[in-house]
């Protein structure tokens, strides 16, 4: 899917979401493995799989996974959640101006 159709489902996701009173953030997952040092363990690399980078994923997420890593489109959905938990907590960065949106990471 090209980019303008991956904006356009957020922007509609959002705007289903936030009437109901939901915050909505925008995270970056390639941002979240650059901040957790997994660029080093060859995040998204053909030299090791998807499934060999959940050993460097924090304990608190590798202790709730239920079922195997398959793709990197699920460490990316991984780092998403992690990006939430970090702005749940108050540990996260936000990248951007603040009147266009900012990034959570």
């Amino acid at each position: 899917m090209f980019l303008g159709g991956l904006t356009a489902r957020a922007m509609k996701l959002v705007s289903n979401i936030r009437p109901l009173g939901s915050d909505v953030q925008e995270t970056y997952p390639a941002r979240i493995a650059d901040a957790l040092g997994l660029g080093n363990h060859h995040y998204k690399s053909k030299t090791i799989g998807a499934a060999a980078i959940v050993e460097f994923l924090p304990s608190v997420v590798q202790n709730k996974l239920q079922s195997p890593i398959e793709s990197w489109h699920d460490v990316d959905a991984i780092l998403a959640l992690i990006g939430c938990l970090r702005y749940s907590q108050g540990i996260h960065q936000e990248i951007g101006i603040e009147a266009e949106g900012c990034i959570i990471i």
